[in-house]
């Protein structure tokens, strides 16, 4: 569009990328730091707790995604040690910052592809617009916040040709999240036909392997790279189970959860995929281009093998912005004269703010559904009440209960569903058995496993030999279920 929004740098200067925090952050706090710990999150409050304490992830709790929510997790309960601060608000604060730029960095990935501030204002604010993604910015620690910040800052510098720098926040991602290899891939290729030399695709794998190189160093010198190479690569290879239909055998389970989880955002999230795929086919030999005409199919047909829950969607929120942006700028070029550059604009903005204000904490009142955060806080001060400051209590499915009583398993299985029993059963001395044989010795006085506004009940996933074990064992010795605050525990006879 010649002498358009597009390609014409607009006169925002630095008050667009300051506003865009600003609003990011004033709409994150409004959803609020109290919102339920979860048992994922509880994961990685956990993991953090437990590498502060020089236990790495996958040893002090086995988990199949990245190790990065951990290291960010761990920061945090750092953090609170030296401030003397609560450490699950302490490491929701870093995630918070974490959010916060990426909704920055949607800014700039939109700036960057079509040249145009306008465009990456828009972006952002239509970003931090998807109420699915920013009530966990807040109410985590969610593990694809930090996610989309390296993957967005990943594009962005593609875009710009700093190939180093793109293959660093490339593996960051990675670290996050495996299937973002797919950056990693696009980068490359990218670097190498992209900018017609090989020396491009060298710095790029040379900023690739920096992270990587001091992931598989820190795992070294902690004795922990088995644990590492079986929790990142090989269960995940091996032994995930995922149960259910896939979105390639049933695309309800791809619609229904964008569908539910993003409400009336879900729709426009569609049409920003598609105006941008259409923008960038149209572009087709403009390199900015490139990196996500390349990476949104990939993530797409992704999608179709392995798509669980709404945060799954995550990874095309940057998309889905920088394409509606972009068709929010067109729209907007269409008038001339000052109306086009200043009046029309700025409407269009404070549109979108009062839009992710409005359409988000204040209208989605169930957007963190379950008890707030205070109660759980009282739940733990009920189990300790209920069981002594000196009870031995154990986990089985709900490390949430760990993390806020801040005790430690005997054992890094604190929940063996999505196929964690095969794990267990082809790594733990003794297998299964042995891992129930681990926990008998400790005869814990009660054994955590569930919680409410919870998904998943302990056996879901297991084999039939492995939950007939545990089901036996169970009626041997904590036939009694007794539910104390927000959690459910089996007690001993």
């Amino acid at each position: 569009m010649k002498g358009g929004v597009i390609g014409k740098a607009a006169p925002y200067g630095v008050l667009a990328p300051l506003s865009v925090l600003v609003v990011a952050a004033a709409v994150y706090v409004m959803y609020g730091f109290d919102g339920p710990l979860y048992r994922d999150y509880g994961i990685y409050l956990y993991g953090g707790q437990m590498m502060a304490g020089g236990v790495p992830p996958y040893a002090g709790i086995f988990d199949h995604k990245g190790p990065m929510p951990v290291f960010l997790s761990a920061l945090g309960v750092v953090l609170s040690g030296l401030f003397g601060t609560d450490d699950l608000i302490t490491v929701r604060a870093v995630f918070f910052g974490v959010g916060c730029l990426a909704a920055l960095s949607v800014y700039w990935l939109g700036r960057s592809v079509f040249n145009s501030r306008m465009v990456g204002l828009f972006a952002a604010l239509i970003f931090v617009g998807f109420q699915a993604y920013s009530v966990g910015v807040a109410s985590g620690p969610e593990p694809k916040t930090p996610l989309v910040l390296f993957q967005v800052l990943a594009l962005a510098l593609m875009v710009h040709r700093r190939w180093l720098l793109a293959g660093l926040c490339g593996a960051l991602a990675f670290l996050t999240w495996q299937p973002a290899g797919i950056l990693l891939a696009v980068g490359f290729l990218t670097a190498v036909f992209g900018a017609g030399r090989f020396g491009a695709a060298s710095r790029f794998a040379g900023g690739a392997a920096i992270p990587l190189a001091v992931t598989l160093a820190y795992y070294l010198y902690s004795g922990a790279l088995r644990e590492f190479l079986e929790g990142f690569l090989v269960f995940n290879l091996l032994r995930v189970s995922r149960g259910g239909e896939q979105p390639y055998e049933n695309i309800r389970q791809l619609v229904l959860p964008i569908s539910n989880g993003y409400d009336f955002m879900a729709l426009p999230a569609l049409v920003g995929l598609v105006t941008l795929l259409v923008l960038c086919i149209l572009r087709l030999r403009d390199h900015r281009f490139t990196p996500l005409l390349l990476s949104l199919p990939l993530f797409g047909a992704w999608s179709l093998v392995d798509f669980q829950v709404s945060e799954d969607f995550y990874i095309f929120l940057p998309y889905a912005a920088v394409g509606l942006g972009a068709g929010l700028a067109l729209l907007s070029d269409r008038f001339g004269g000052r109306f086009r550059e200043a009046v029309l604009p700025a409407g269009i903005a404070v549109g979108l703010v009062g839009a992710a204000v409005v359409g988000g904490p204040f209208v989605d009142k169930d957007a963190t559904p379950g008890p707030s955060l205070q109660e759980q806080e009282r739940s733990a001060e009920q189990i300790t009440a209920r069981f002594g400051e000196n009870a031995t209590i154990v986990s089985i499915n709900a490390p949430q209960v760990l993390a806020l009583i801040h005790e430690k398993n005997p054992n890094p299985y604190l929940f063996i569903t999505d196929g964690i029993d095969r794990q267990v059963d082809a790594t733990y001395p003794g297998g299964f058995t042995g891992w129930i044989e681990n926990l008998e010795e400790q005869n814990p006085d009660a054994i955590a496993y569930f919680a409410d506004a919870q998904r998943q009940m302990p056996f879901n996933d297991l084999t039939p030999e492995n939950r007939r074990e545990l089901q036996e064992w169970l009626e041997t010795g904590y036939s009694r279920e007794e539910k104390v605050g927000n959690f459910w525990f089996y007690v001993r006879d």
